[in-house]
């Protein structure tokens, strides 16, 4: 094999899939599937883990309400409501899946739109992977639960 033909680097693909679930039944009422954008801080934080130079991973998902175009300058999410460690599970060689069911109590109601993992339970402080903004938005509360399921694949390009 000659060395035109090999392809160097990686890159990383966040797939989202957020379900909608109807608490009383167990019934999914909608998803949605996109992809979302590694940022600039989450770049760097894979970097650094790569490197040696940093033992802090990422844990947390975090939902919220922003409907503002992700950039890869965001460091949080616009209106962040709620952030939960993931349950982390490795599908595939070169995957990390991050899963949490967020559930609402009484009187909690929210058009989810934004989604992003983060390194830490507390937004201050906490460096962002990637976000991803789902329109339009899909409401919550006690009585729908949200599903987020964010699988990051890194592979060639």
């Amino acid at each position: 094999m000659d060395s035109k033909s090999l392809k160097s680097g990686f890159k990383l693909i966040g797939e989202v899939e957020l379900k909608y679930i109807e608490r009383a039944t167990g019934k999914v009422l909608a998803i949605y599937r996109g992809r979302n954008t590694v940022v600039d801080t989450g770049l760097d934080r894979v970097t650094r883990l790569i490197g040696g130079n940093s033992s802090t991973n990422f844990t947390h998902l975090a939902i919220g309400t922003g409907t503002t175009a992700v950039q890869s300058t965001d460091t949080e999410l616009e209106t962040e409501v709620a952030r939960q460690a993931a349950t982390i599970t490795y599908p595939a060689n070169g995957q990390v899946k991050f899963n949490k069911l967020f559930t609402f109590g009484s009187g909690e109601s929210y058009s989810i739109s934004e989604v992003g993992i983060f390194d830490n339970a507390v937004a201050s402080g906490s460096t962002m992977l990637n976000r991803m903004i789902q329109s339009p938005a899909k409401d919550v509360d006690a009585d729908i639960d949200l599903d987020v399921s964010i699988t990051v694949t890194a592979q060639r390009p």
